[in-house]
């Protein structure tokens, strides 16, 4: 969608947006973090798990819950010190 009108973003927002959405996310995916960071952040997951689920009074459900969950949550803080990362990149 190069060179889109602007009344083109307005009679066609969703699929503006959703362009938009998806090369944001392509851009995201392409930032690399090194294995040091990575393994920081897996680190700092951990410690606040076993603090926040382990350590203090807990229901077995949310620390089942907590274990399935374990990869999703790890992936989600690895996109988001990436999106972080590329928009400090942006200035």
């Amino acid at each position: 969608m190069e060179n889109i009108e602007k009344k083109e973003i307005i009679s066609k927002s969703e699929l503006y947006f959703k362009k938009q959405k998806e090369n944001l996310d392509k851009r995201i995916s392409e930032v690399k973090l090194s294995e040091k960071e990575e393994q920081e952040i897996i680190k700092s997951k951990t410690t606040k798990t076993i603090r926040d689920k382990f350590l203090g009074l807990f229901k077995i459900g949310d620390v089942i819950s907590t274990i399935l969950n374990w990869n999703e949550e790890i992936d989600s803080e690895i996109k988001e010190t990436k999106k972080t990362i590329f928009t400090f990149s942006l200035f």
